[in-house]
């Protein structure tokens, strides 16, 4: 008897991958309370702008480490290789 496969993977192990993922939200989300009790000297501005930056900054590198220069080209079509854009 064989097992069940999705597009050439094991069913069964994708199961148990979303309920380790599943688990590990639950807990986040237990102990996100926690984190926001320890930030609450922190003014609530300097905290949207730390998360826009490091959201920025991460977006970009993730970009750059997975498609390299295409994703430019894809977002600023004919100012990629010029210097005034």
């Amino acid at each position: 008897m064989s097992t069940t496969t999705i597009a050439g993977r094991d069913a069964g192990r994708d199961h148990g991958t979303g309920l380790w993922v599943a688990a590990a939200s639950f807990v986040l989300w237990g102990l996100m309370p926690l984190y926001w009790h320890l930030l609450k000297a922190v003014p609530s501005l300097q905290i949207v702008v730390h998360r826009i930056v490091w959201s920025a900054l991460l977006v970009v590198g993730w970009l750059a480490w997975t498609q390299g220069r295409r994703w430019r080209v894809r977002a600023w079509p004919g100012c990629w290789r010029s210097a005034r854009c």
